[in-house]
């Protein structure tokens, strides 16, 4: 990439500016790779890169955008100022991607990523560098998740046990990735679930992209045995009145003992759509990079790498704009 690792990185995402390519710019840029639609990962640009899953859900979620869509297909080569790029699945929610830039070395931005299989998402891939730019939410050795079964069953259970008393089980999760993977999840155990309009529409995106669900209720109609809502001022108001519920929150920093008090929730369960702290370093095991920069709020793993004789350098939100050549 002309002068080799030159990516400028502020608070609004990272920039390639030998190639003037964005990825997951929130601030307006010409042209920005989108790696999924969630919220801190959207900008307003001229053009954008995203999975055909991701423009459904950045049309619905940007509204009024009049960004020119460059929609490709995973694995799909494009050509781009003398490099060829290409699309990866994240295993993060539908639709998520990881882009891999490759000219004089191979670069991977991989977003928000998750190793183990869901049932909503596509399986992620692993793809060797020269260097990666990698999300690395929870990037501390306490943040070790439990197997998925057992997770599951903690959510059965605490479903279960809510329904044998006669309350109502309201499960918060985020709008987009989470509460379709929960939604998924509930349903295999066999219960009928209600969602709001909002969790229904990306919820259609999905069925549109082949992930089947069985019918889901809204709120105006008839309320089935479980409520997946989001985790807002909005829906705690709704549910106040109800005398007989139980709120649980899924989140990976259910992790943390404090947790159901930090979301003013019941019970937090650690059902997360992240890598925990194993996965993040068994991704960067398999991809074997030069250098390594993470985004996240931990240094723990960065000075594992290093321990273990690996060029990493963490950024953390809030930096000022800065180049991160030759940094490591």
């Amino acid at each position: 990439m002309g002068q080799r690792n030159r990516i400028n990185f502020s608070n609004q995402g990272f920039f390639l500016p030998e190639i003037n390519l964005g990825l997951d710019c929130r601030e307006f840029l010409e042209i920005s790779f989108i790696s999924h639609a969630h919220a801190d990962h959207l900008g307003v640009h001229n053009r954008v890169i995203l999975s055909k899953p991701t423009h459904d859900f950045y049309q619905l979620r940007m509204k009024g955008s009049n960004a020119e869509p460059v929609i490709l297909d995973y694995y799909e080569n494009m050509t781009f100022n003398n490099h060829r790029l290409n699309l990866f699945p994240a295993g993060h929610i539908l639709g998520s991607s990881q882009i891999v830039i490759e000219g004089e070395e191979t670069v991977v931005y991989t977003g928000d990523i998750k190793l183990r299989r869901g049932l909503t998402a596509e399986p992620i891939e692993i793809v060797y560098c020269d260097t990666l730019i990698m999300e690395a939410t929870f990037g501390h050795p306490r943040y070790v998740f439990p197997p998925q079964p057992e997770v599951y069953a903690m959510l059965k259970n605490e479903i279960e046990q809510t329904l044998n008393q006669q309350g109502i089980p309201i499960v918060f999760a985020y709008a987009l990735g989470k509460a379709q993977e929960a939604i998924a999840v509930i349903q295999n155990f066999g219960y009928k679930v209600t969602t709001h309009h909002r969790i229904k529409q990306y919820l259609d995106v999905y069925q549109k992209h082949g992930v089947r669900f069985k019918p889901v209720t809204t709120l105006d109609q008839e309320w089935g045995d479980v409520l997946v809502l989001s985790l807002s001022n909005k829906w705690r108001n709704f549910v106040a009145p109800i005398l007989k519920k139980r709120t649980i929150f899924l989140t990976g920093w259910g992790i943390d003992p404090k947790a159901k008090y930090q979301f003013q929730v019941d019970t937090v369960l650690p059902f997360s759509d992240h890598c925990d702290y194993n996965e993040l370093m068994q991704y960067i095991e398999i991809a074997k990079p030069k250098k390594v920069y993470l985004f996240g709020r931990f240094v723990e793993l960065v000075n594992d790498l290093k321990r273990k004789g690996i060029q990493a350098k963490l950024i953390q939100p809030g930096q000022k704009t800065r180049s991160l050549a030759g940094s490591i």
